[in-house]
């Protein structure tokens, strides 16, 4: 499925991480190894990326194990990251069963739209725009799961999925994202009102 590249997505590393490029592998390792989730989350950036931390090379199993460890205590970052990984097939067989199922999880974690943001959305004209930018995390894990819905990728097709999570990423990219009416065309009045209907009761769940 074609989306935003994995590791232009993961770039959000140097928020959480400040000067990542300039810590010593063995700093990097130290953390990681306590088990510290964003401390193998970077890990993983750094053998996906092949950043120069103490002769690190691009690794995208390394990359995956860290990501996993990261991902299993249940950072959104590397639920997404481990998603993509199986997505495209790097380090891994693609499968977009097992990327779907890490998708859910980092989706999941979203934040909660207010009424009146969804009710902007849904009156918008449904002009499509293409994204100039993404970010990584759960939005773009929702993103990410809506096409695989509307696409039938790993999971069996089904627009009211598809509408809810593109829903929920469409209130917060409102000014890069208006693709709505597209999916909204290929969907039955009865599954528009029902999509509605779950994208107002959505609420995150557990980080697990």
């Amino acid at each position: 499925m074609t989306l935003m590249t994995l590791f232009e997505a993961l770039s959000l590393v140097s928020l959480f991480l400040p000067g990542l490029k300039r810590w010593p592998e063995k700093n990097l390792h130290r953390f990681a190894d306590r088990g510290d989730a964003y401390a193998q989350w970077a890990l993983g950036n750094a053998y996906a990326k092949g950043y120069d931390l103490g002769g690190i090379k691009q690794d995208y199993a390394e990359a995956l194990k860290w990501y996993c460890r990261s991902a299993n205590q249940g950072n959104p970052f590397s639920q997404y990251a481990v998603g993509r990984l199986y997505d495209e097939g790097h380090g891994v067989k693609q499968d977009y069963a097992e990327a779907a199922k890490w998708f859910h999880k980092a989706a999941g974690q979203g934040r909660v739209p207010k009424v009146s943001q969804l009710e902007a959305l849904y009156n918008r004209n449904g002009t499509q725009e293409h994204f100039r930018r993404m970010v990584a995390g759960v939005e773009s894990a929702q993103y990410a799961l809506s096409v695989m819905y509307w696409k039938g990728l790993g999971v069996e097709k089904d627009f009211v999925q598809a509408f809810l999570w593109r829903a929920l990423v469409a209130v917060w990219w409102k000014d890069d994202y208006n693709e709505m009416g597209d999916l909204i065309a290929h969907m039955t009045q009865e599954q528009i009102v029902d999509a509605k209907r779950l994208t107002a009761a959505w609420r995150p769940a557990s980080r697990t």
